[in-house]
Order: structure tokens, then sequence, then C-alpha cells
């Protein structure tokens, strides 16, 4: 009778983890290594340097810029450096002068009335100087046209006191009277035009001075702006073209699946043993017939 095969034993789970896991290690070093590759472009390079092992990587990435652009780079350092001071009192000038209110001290004054003197009065002397020009004129005219009225009625026979004698009178009053209203007419319009052209050149006046006011404050306002935009035009530079680095389709590569090999394995060998054990007893069995067989042969004879 043959010998029956042994059961394979059981994997160790323990160490197939730690198998497993050192293949996923070794594969993740593999990636990273295919991965880091030295890119070159017209702005600089981008290499690798594994300063570690294998088994212990320690990558390092250094980017280089082109003589071109390092030439920037190192003028716009320096330019920094030497503005730095300049634009720190520029800064602190600045804040002092946004601290400080925008004084309009020593400018025109704004007008927010009219200075036309004492618009009334001018017009009342203006009315009474035109009045009293024009009745100096007036008055000696009517006082020898009275005295030749009075003249002329006495000749006539016509006594002071009697009809005709007032009529005459009341009719030379009311034509020395509209006379006299006319004038009056005439000082007031000339009076009035004389106030609206001083008030005319008052508004002029008030208006140049307005813009005068309005004129120095944008002055004042255009220096104090004037720090902010030098210091604005100090932070300004050369900007440095920095390598793009391309980013192809990663690399990678498949992990080895050792704790299903284990596996796959340990079956095999199982299933080859009970082959063996299941051939081995048929043997037994076809043995066993066969003797029993010859045994009842043996019997009949």
């Amino acid at each position: 009778m043959g010998k029956s095969a042994k059961t394979t034993p059981p994997t160790d789970p323990v160490a197939a983890a730690n198998a497993q896991t050192q293949s996923a290690m070794q594969t993740a070093n593999y990636d990273a290594m295919l991965n880091r590759y030295q890119q070159n472009t017209p702005t600089g390079n981008v290499s690798w340097v594994n300063n570690g092992t294998a088994a212990q990587p320690n990558w390092t990435q250094t980017t280089s810029l082109a003589p071109a652009q390092q030439q920037i780079l190192n003028n716009n350092n320096n330019s920094q450096i030497t503005t730095s001071g300049l634009g720190s009192t520029l800064a602190k000038n600045a804040a002092s002068q946004l601290a400080t209110p925008v004084s309009a001290n020593g400018l025109p004054g704004i007008a927010s009335t009219v200075n036309g003197g004492n618009l009334d009065a001018a017009r009342q002397q203006a009315q009474n100087a035109v009045y009293q020009q024009q009745t100096s004129m007036l008055d000696p005219q009517y006082q020898q046209q009275q005295e030749q009225l009075t003249a002329q009625l006495a000749a006539q026979g016509i006594t002071q006191g009697s009809d005709a004698y007032n009529n005459a009178m009341n009719n030379f009053a009311r034509q020395r009277d509209f006379a006299y209203g006319q004038a009056r007419d005439s000082a007031v319009t000339q009076g009035n035009d004389l106030a609206n052209q001083q008030f005319s050149q008052g508004l002029s006046s008030a208006q140049l001075k307005n813009s005068a006011n309005a004129q120095g404050l944008n002055q004042l306002f255009s220096l104090r702006g004037n720090t902010l935009n030098e210091l604005q035009a100090l932070t300004g530079g050369s900007q440095v073209n920095v390598p793009q680095v391309s980013q192809p389709g990663q690399i990678n590569a498949a992990n080895t699946d050792v704790a299903g090999n284990f596996y796959a394995s340990q079956q095999q060998a199982q299933a080859n043993a009970n082959a063996k054990n299941a051939a081995d007893n048929a043997n037994t069995q076809a043995g066993a017939s066969i003797l029993s067989a010859v045994l009842m042969a043996a019997a009949m004879a």
C-alpha cells in the first residue's frame, strides 16, 4: 500500500502581508524613479537627485533658471534691495500725508454770497443821482413856463382864483407832473441797470474766487497722490519666467501579488496531495479485490 501524501501546511498570513508590503514599497520606489526624470525648457531645467538608497530613497528636486532668466532675477533682487530703503521712506511719507487732512489754509475762501456791495443802497443812490440830474434841467424850465403862464393870464385879464385861471394852472401842473414822473421812471430804470451791473461784477468775482479755490485743492490732492504713485512705481519690476514643468501621464508599475501567489501555490499543492491520495486509495481497493478473488478460487479447488 502506498504512503498517503501530507497536506500542505497553511501559509503564514503575517509573512504573506509583510511580503506584500515589501513588494508594494519596492513598486512605489520604482514608480518614483520612473517619474523623476530631468526636464529641459527654454526658461530653465528641472532635475532630480536621490540622496538616499534604492530601498529608502530621498529625492531632491532642483530648478535651474536659464542664464537670461537668472540675470533678470538677480537684477530684480538687487533693485529691490536698493529701493527698499527708499520705498520705506516713501511709505512713511505717504502714511504721514494720508494721516494729515488736506488743509485749505492760504487758499482763496469759498464765496457763498455775491459781494457787490449794498445793492439796494447802490440802486437808490443811482436812482437819486439820475433823478437829480434830470430835475436840474426840468426845474428852471418849468419855473420859466409858470412865470410866462402867469404873465399871459394877467395880460388876458384872467384874475387869480377864477375858473379860467385855475384850469390853466391845473393843466400846467399836470404837464409838469408828467415830465417829472418820466424823470423818476428813467431814474429807476437806470438805477436798476447800474445795480445789475454791480451784481454781475460781484458774481464774476465770486466765481473766479471759487475757481481759484478748487484749482488750489486739486493741486494739493495731486501732490498728495504723487508720493503714492512713486511708491507704486518702485514696487514694479521685470517678471521672471519660472520653468514650467510638464506633467505627462504618470508611469506606474503593477504591484506583485505576493499573497495571491502564496495562496495559489498552497491550493495547487493541496490539490496534488488530494489527487495522489485518491489514486492510492483506488489502487489499494483494486489489490484487495484481486486478493479476495484468489482466496475464493483456492478455497473452491
